[in-house]
């Protein structure tokens, strides 16, 4: 039974969290608890007091951005926080022109690692912080804070903290 500090990690993928950490994938992997896709989620409105999303969203289809936004909305409390990491276009793109990456490099962080063709490791969606904070308020959270150059290893991403306060 989920409990009232209840934390969700969704796209967890093998970075399994323990403790009261429910971990979802659309993949069946060691460790993952819930089996499902993050944009139709088996929860009931207002279970988690905090939603981690690390390189999920980018996986899906740019159209079905908004609504997966909404159900992880939906499942948040009132107060509690989405925190997001997605690439960086702008960070990957100005990487790629100054030098710092190569092309194989650009063309893995745009387009995703497309290991064994498994359709869950292509990316469909990207993003910068003027549109991620856009899909954000459209969907009900309040952004806190934006970190668009994280240190390594996540440096061609960003770090999007957003409250649910409604």
């Amino acid at each position: 039974m989920i409990g009232c500090e209840w934390q969700l990690n969704l796209g967890c993928g093998e970075q399994i969290l323990k403790g009261k950490w429910v971990n979802v994938d659309i993949r069946t992997l060691k460790g993952v608890d819930i089996l499902c896709d993050i944009k139709c989620l088996p929860f009931k409105d207002s279970t988690f007091v905090k939603l981690w999303a690390s390189d999920v969203l980018e996986h899906n289809p740019r159209l079905d951005i908004e609504g997966a936004l909404k159900e992880w909305y939906r499942v948040l409390k009132k107060g509690g926080i989405l925190t997001l990491k997605i690439p960086n276009l702008k960070t990957i793109a100005s990487n790629y022109i100054c030098g710092l990456i190569d092309c194989a490099e650009f063309s893995r962080l745009i387009y995703g690692n497309q290991e064994g063709n498994d359709i869950a490791n292509f990316h469909k969606s990207g993003f910068d912080s003027f549109y991620i904070k856009k899909l954000l308020r459209k969907a009900g959270f309040k952004t806190e804070k934006i970190i668009e150059k994280p240190s390594y290893p996540a440096q061609n991403n960003m770090i999007i903290k957003a409250e649910k306060k409604k």
